[in-house]
């Protein structure tokens, strides 16, 4: 999804999706989490609620992605020539 939207070939993603995706990116990696990561199991429950929220709110937006990528496919299946069958 990030990268045919980074390519601009789809282009229905809206941007409140990006920021949150972006945001959530920055907070897995940042060494300044709620839960320090290096506390075992614990440290990583804030990570995983951040990215489960967000994949929560963006859901909707993944299965539109999804379903465009099948039309994609589908429609670039239709259009390989395969010389022996002509």
């Amino acid at each position: 999804m990030v990268r045919y939207s980074a390519n601009r070939e789809y282009l229905d993603t809206p941007w409140q999706t990006i920021v949150l995706i972006t945001a959530a990116l920055i907070y897995f990696v940042s060494p300044f989490d709620a839960i320090a990561d290096f506390i075992p199991f614990i440290g990583y429950v804030d990570d995983a609620a951040i990215i489960s929220a967000v994949f929560a709110s963006i859901s909707k937006d993944v299965e539109k992605f999804i379903a465009w990528e099948a039309s994609k496919s589908a429609s670039e299946a239709d259009n390989i020539n395969y010389p022996e069958l002509q």
